[in-house]
């Protein structure tokens, strides 16, 4: 399923608008197709794979010769190899989902930087990083989104956009627009406040499949 259909686009457009409307929040979406490069699990499987096949070759009752029994087994890791990592359910299968948080969590504070999330006048950015193939959503806060909201709070509205992740952009931007009353509580908008970062969704790679 493409996750960031033109409908999920706007709908995460709009919630930012929203909740910027009411409250002194700066809120950046990030996408991601993937946090982080990690392939332990591809050679595991490639592994597993190539010595099953090599015992197959070697004492089946079907006859193998030397060629087929040296190419076969290297010939099916890779295709393994592939396998997990064309299908994002099979690497998360494969991937204990606290290993999955830890990547995205450590790619968020990256990316709150290089966005320049930090930048605002009263500390109030916020970042919204999306890792499809993680299927992990991490809110990461600016110190004085961390004094008026608290880690705690943002920790869990992750999770709660997290479960709507399967059902793509439009379902996550309307559950992130709900966000809004608590954070003009929160963090009320000053009277000059002003549209501090650019309410455009930054896509890298490509928008992706969950």
């Amino acid at each position: 399923m493409t996750f960031l259909t033109a409908a999920g686009e706007r709908a995460l457009e709009d919630a930012v608008e929203t909740i910027e409307s009411v409250s002194s929040a700066e809120i950046v979406i990030a996408i991601r197709p993937r946090a982080r490069d990690f392939l332990l699990q591809h050679a595991i499987v490639a592994a597993v794979t190539a010595i099953a096949l090599l015992a197959f070759t070697l004492y089946s009752k079907l006859a193998f010769s030397l060629w087929h029994i040296l190419t076969l087994p290297i010939m099916a890791g890779i295709f393994a190899a592939l396998l997990v990592e064309a299908v994002p359910p099979l690497y998360r299968a494969l991937v204990p989902a606290s290993v999955r948080s830890v990547h995205a969590y450590d790619a968020a504070c990256v990316t709150f930087v290089q966005r320049g999330v930090h930048a605002t006048r009263d500390r109030t950015g916020i970042l919204v990083y999306i890792a499809l193939r993680e299927r992990q959503v991490e809110l990461v806060g600016d110190v004085g989104v961390l004094q008026k909201v608290g880690i705690e709070q943002l920790a869990a509205w992750s999770g709660t956009l997290e479960a709507t992740l399967p059902r793509g952009a439009e379902a996550l931007g309307k559950q992130l627009a709900t966000l809004a009353p608590e954070l003009a509580t929160k963090l009320p908008r000053r009277a000059d406040d002003t549209d501090e970062l650019a309410n455009s969704i930054h896509v890298f790679g490509g928008k992706g499949n969950s």
